[in-house]
């Protein structure tokens, strides 16, 4: 009996040292569109989450082999941007219909396989814009996936709509590399590893460029020995929720 309690208060207390450990998510967007980057990004050590453009040449290949690798997998939803840029087979557009809203999400989720959830790909126009946001998470809602606000524009009401409506989500906090120079990345990279350090959790995102898949190559190894665990971004937004 002395036995079985002190193995309980030592599960428990080994629960609890998890709970408390600082987590981080980090966000790989942008995957589709280079088989040599694709893969290596889907084999970085760690549970980094790899986000796919629809529709792009390589998308199914790499989601695939990436869930088989134990990755988890989103949809890097393409939504209108305050500039004229291209975005793609399967953008989201203000022009567009609850309908087409709709329809696009749902054809876009079907063509990223294993996809649990998705965040937007620019998106800086679209994600201001309540009403059409109001549509998107309508939409995303029937299909049981969460969201990540990936904050392209600091006035974006994506995540608070998407609480609205009752649909898991969280934000992105930290960009590793909207500057592709390895002092900046690992700048950015230390502030996310303080943020953990301090609030518990941290969400990056970054993108399969060559100084930034070398980057974290070598530094993911690393985590466990400051004591910050590497973490699918779906557990990031269960932990927020409870």
């Amino acid at each position: 009996m002395k036995k079985f309690i002190w193995l309980l208060i030592s599960w428990i207390f080994i629960t609890n040292c998890w709970a408390l450990q600082p987590k981080i998510s980090i966000i790989i967007d942008d995957l589709g569109n280079s088989l040599p980057r694709g893969l290596q990004a889907i084999y970085l050590p760690g549970a980094v989450t790899c986000a796919f453009l629809p529709y792009r040449p390589h998308t199914k290949l790499l989601a695939i082999k990436a869930h088989m690798t134990g990755k988890e997998i989103m949809l890097h939803a393409p939504m209108q941007a305050l500039e004229p840029l291209s975005l793609g087979q399967g953008a989201l557009r203000l022009s567009m219909s609850k309908k087409q809203i709709d329809q696009t999400i749902l054809d876009d989720i079907r063509v990223v396989p294993y996809a649990q959830g998705l965040n937007n790909h620019m998106g800086s126009l679209m994600t201001q814009r309540a009403g059409d946001m109001n549509w998107v998470m309508q939409a995303i809602k029937p299909l049981g996936v969460y969201f990540v606000d990936s904050r392209t524009i600091a006035n974006s009401v994506a995540e608070k709509i998407a609480h609205k409506n009752n649909i898991p989500t969280t934000r992105r906090n930290i960009f590793l590399d909207d500057q592709r120079n390895s002092k900046y990345i690992a700048r950015q990279f230390a502030k996310l590893l303080h943020r953990a350090h301090v609030l518990g959790s941290g969400v990056a995102i970054a993108h399969p460029y060559p100084v930034t898949l070398a980057f974290l190559q070598k530094e993911l190894p690393l985590l466990k020995s400051q004591n910050i665990s590497l973490v699918p971004i779906s557990q990031i937004i269960k932990e927020q929720s409870t």
